[in-house]
């Protein structure tokens, strides 16, 4: 791949992304998902007869996204169409309760459709069939066995040949609306479906969706949309003259809103902050906190299909947009709160090591008394910190514990716990993220001496054969540091301007990461922000270093080796000052930091690190649902 960039030409090169990769990592699959336009000819009859058709979604946010596009779309296109708002307390899954909730609320339902759900949901389907109904599943899930449903549209079901299957819910769902617009429809109204691909981008940065083939191109497509409405202004409540749907214009109007939301919080201060980190850090958070905090999807969908975008003189809590995003904000801090204190308890706790629950925190397994919806968030922030599999779970009544796993690249945690027979449930992405279900204490101590036996032993082999590579640029102004680059300003600019041209970043395509290491008496630091809790570097070339939520760390670090000469290690990412719209001030957005022991030209390549911290960024600052992680942490603790 040819760049200008020096920087960003060693960053392909550390990933292995050669020539024949470029040629490929953005190629569309040629072929069709099967029964797509099968499932196109059923829906024209559905719509021609008047039938109504019910939507059911997963309560994240692919099956938020699904639900919106699902309802917008139809509606755009003339369906009968009614929209189930599912409740994250009874779990995931499509069951024969939810059947009989859809009929009690909705009772001329002929259709259930579903999204990013059902495939594996054989018993409810045919139940739902016994009651008369017709159901369409779509979902993005694995099946075991064929799914019963009527029909089912999913790139991972059984007897599926589509080429690029890891797409999310929300696309399939997406996908399918494409298509009956493009056999069926207008071109003005084949326009119209195409801006829904706004809501499956968000969807496919919140499944960590790996960002070659056709995922780039709809995130890429997603950003672009959104940073128009960015800019748009509404026609009073609406986004143009009553010339589209009423459910269609809601979908938008509430989007125009949530950017005006994060615009006020100075999240976007301009249409260029509006990108997938945007998406990763901010708003896929905030729209899963209903999922994270069991809340009512009320407030969420109040955003996206509210009649009213504010509530009616006298009627202040009546359901409209503002107090969706109110309600919603509300369960966010919440989350953020919840998160940031049990953490830091049980980092406490395991660091003193006094507690029964110490023995399992030393083998990664943390048990929390927490809603089931902060698991995953948990282990993602213990995942950052340890680089080994993490488990978090919630003991329950009959004695069996569930929670949330996360896992590195490097381990065959489903394979090697089978070859073990430790028999814990996992459901999800194995290889990444993924619920839990631990049967008792006994599994409990078996996985516990899994971990001291197996996981330990891997993450060895793993480190000595370079499977955990460290893909991070070096840069360095010391002369005895093996590093990739000297620190220039010039260098830095010119990777930053062609970086742009490269996005989207996320899984399987990473932004660059950079390993700063700098003569300390180079710099020049200070603690800012209202409590003085950031600290700021400020190098002799003008280049600033941040650290968000680190100012005490950093005062720890200096005072417990003021008697060493050291050099400081800050990793993280290059980016313009937020605040400069002269795109002038290079700043160096730091996730940890550590010191390490100065060498000379006599001894080089003998530094060893000192101390070190290795903070991730606070929830306040990113949202940290941890759906979308630039720095790939490295570390492993054995």
């Amino acid at each position: 791949m040819n760049t200008y960039s020096a920087i960003l030409a060693k960053h392909f090169e550390k990933l292995g992304f050669d020539d024949d990769y470029f040629k490929i990592y953005e190629s569309k699959t040629e072929d069709r998902l099967q029964n797509l336009d099968s499932m196109c000819g059923f829906l024209s009859d559905i719509r021609a007869e008047r039938q109504q058709i019910t939507i059911y979604t997963d309560f994240d946010v692919d099956g938020i996204m699904s639900s919106v596009i699902a309802y917008a779309g139809l509606s755009e296109l003339g369906f009968c169409v009614n929209l189930f708002k599912p409740d994250p307390s009874a779990g995931y899954g499509f069951r024969t309760n939810d059947v009989d909730a859809i009929l009690a609320e909705f009772p001329g339902t002929n259709i259930i459709l579903t999204g990013d759900v059902g495939i594996a949901c054989n018993d409810t389907i045919d139940y739902a069939k016994s009651k008369g109904l017709t159901v369409l599943v779509t979902d993005h899930h694995d099946n075991e066995v064929p799914c019963s449903a009527d029909m089912a549209i999913n790139p991972n079901q059984i007897g599926e040949t589509y080429s690029h299957n890891d797409i999310c819910g929300a696309f399939v769902m997406y996908i399918i609306l494409a298509r009956y617009a493009e056999l069926y429809c207008i071109p003005a109204k084949q326009v119209d479906i195409y801006r829904l691909r706004v809501f499956a981008g968000i969807a496919t940065i919140s499944d960590v969706m790996p960002l070659i083939y056709e995922n780039r191109e709809l995130v890429r497509s997603s950003v672009s949309i959104m940073r128009y409405f960015y800019g748009y202004e509404l026609h009073g409540d609406t986004i143009a003259p009553p010339v589209y749907s009423a459910n269609y214009s809601r979908a938008f109007v509430g989007l125009k809103k949530l950017l005006d939301y994060f615009h006020m919080l100075k999240k976007i201060k301009k249409a260029d902050d509006i990108d997938e980190q945007f998406y990763g850090y901010y708003l896929v958070p905030f729209l899963n906190s209903c999922k994270r905090m069991h809340g009512d999807m009320h407030g969420i969908y109040d955003i996206f299909f509210s009649e009213y975008v504010v509530p009616l003189e006298g009627f202040e809590n009546m359901a409209c947009v503002e107090n969706g995003l109110k309600y919603v904000e509300s369960l966010n801090d919440m989350r953020k709160e919840i998160t940031t204190s049990v953490f830091e308890k049980l980092l406490a706790e395991k660091e003193a090591g006094e507690t029964d629950n110490a023995i399992y925190m030393r083998r990664e397994v943390y048990i929390a008394d927490v809603g089931a919806g902060i698991c995953g968030l948990l282990a993602t922030k213990f995942i950052n910190m340890t680089g080994m599999p993490t488990l978090v779970v919630v003991p329950n009544a009959d004695g069996s514990y569930s929670g949330s796993g996360r896992n590195p690249a490097w381990m065959d945690l489903s394979g090697k716990m089978a070859e073990n027979d430790v028999q814990i449930i996992c459901r999800g992405h194995i290889n990444s993220a993924f619920g839990v279900i631990i049967p008792d204490k006994a599994t409990l101590d078996k996985y516990a001496l899994f971990f001291d036996t197996v996981v330990r032993e891997e993450a060895k082999q793993a480190a000595t054969a370079h499977i955990i590579a460290d893909t991070s640029i070096i840069l360095s102004n010391m002369s005895f540091v093996e590093k990739d680059f000297n620190i220039d300003a010039d260098l830095i600019r010119e990777f930053l301007k062609e970086k742009e041209s490269f996005h989207p970043y996320g899984h399987a395509f990473p932004e660059p990461v950079f390993k700063l290491i700098v003569d300390r008496n180079s710099l020049e630091g200070y603690m800012f922000g209202s409590s003085n809790q950031h600290y700021k570097f400020i190098m002799q070339n003008g280049m600033e270093i941040i650290l968000f939520y680190q100012a005490l760390d950093i005062e720890k670090i200096m005072y417990d080796n003021m008697d060493i000469d050291y050099a400081w290690v800050f990793e993280g990412r290059y980016k313009y000052d937020d605040y400069d719209t002269e795109y002038d001030t290079i700043c160096f957005y730091a996730d940890n930091a550590s010191v390490t022991q100065r060498g000379n030209d006599n001894n080089e390549g003998k530094s060893k690190v000192v101390e070190g911290n290795s903070s991730a960024c606070d929830n306040s600052v990113c949202g940290a649902d941890n759906t979308f992680s630039f720095a790939h942490g490295n570390r492993i603790v054995c």
